[in-house]
């Protein structure tokens, strides 16, 4: 799938520092600035900075938002609560002129300000919550953190991480994840 359309799936993004990072992150923000989606931006604020600086981008219809709220809107309401929480902010981006909205969330910061516990059961709702709407979440992973210390990203997430998803981001595209991937356990 190119990355001209990518309403309703939850993709994954495995990344090897920052330079890797910056590049596809750019192909994958280009696109939904030209598709006059509004991008939000999940990360640690350091990196936020960095990406920032290395992609160029102008703030123009790309912000911060932390999806603290979203998982902590899931904790207490569920799937309907989220669901209903999304809606309301495509509503707002819509209203604003925006197509629909294109998240970017960095995992390690989403346990950061939540928990793992609460970020795995928020993980394993969104690709059933966000079917048919005009959102899109990318969730990026941090190998480095994977292959020197586990101390956020450990081979449980990564199990996770492939069973949840319905694509990930490889060769600036969208392929589907369970065609590459059987179920891991």
């Amino acid at each position: 799938m190119e990355l001209t359309n990518v309403f309703s799936t939850h993709s994954v993004f495995y990344y090897y520092g920052l330079e890797h990072l910056a590049i596809n992150m750019y192909y994958y923000i280009t696109e939904g600035i030209k598709n006059n989606e509004l991008i939000y931006i999940s990360m640690e604020s350091e990196l936020y900075a960095k990406l920032l600086n290395k992609t160029q981008f102008s703030l123009n219809g790309v912000k911060f938002k932390s999806v603290k709220d979203l998982i902590a809107i899931h904790k207490i309401a569920g799937n309907k609560g989220l669901k209903a929480n999304l809606y309301e902010l495509i509503c707002e981006a819509q209203n604003k002129g925006y197509t629909g909205i294109r998240y970017i969330n960095q995992a390690r910061f989403a346990m950061q300000e939540s928990s793992k516990a609460d970020f795995l059961n928020w993980e394993k709702s969104l690709t059933g919550v966000i079917q048919e709407i005009p959102f899109s979440i990318l969730c990026i992973y941090d190998m480095l953190d994977y292959t020197q210390q586990q101390e956020y990203i450990d081979d449980d997430l990564i199990r996770h991480s492939l069973n949840t998803h319905s694509h990930y981001l490889f060769n600036l595209n969208l392929d589907d994840l369970g065609s590459r991937f059987a179920q891991c356990s």
